[in-house]
């Protein structure tokens, strides 16, 4: 079973130049940090080297760090 949805794998494949059925290189997608697939999903959506103003809106907004943080169980930075 694949770590991420058809949609974020479409948008990672497209960022490998690969086709978007191609599934070839998924096991090395699912070896990618969340941070690299995050940035490579918002570069193919238009939004190229915005990975670090989004964490920055994250930390700022929710409180967490996208980068340091386990997402099944993330822990607030006041929490700290």
């Amino acid at each position: 079973m694949a770590k991420y949805s058809l949609d974020i794998l479409i948008d990672v494949r497209k960022s490998l130049k690969i086709e978007i059925d191609d599934t070839s290189k998924d096991d090395e997608i699912d070896k990618m940090s969340k941070f690299e697939v995050f940035s490579r999903v918002l570069a193919m959506n238009g939004y190229y080297m915005a990975e670090y103003t989004f964490q920055s809106w994250l930390i700022d907004i929710y409180g967490f760090d996208i980068v340091d943080k386990d997402w099944n169980s993330y822990q607030l930075l006041e929490d700290k």
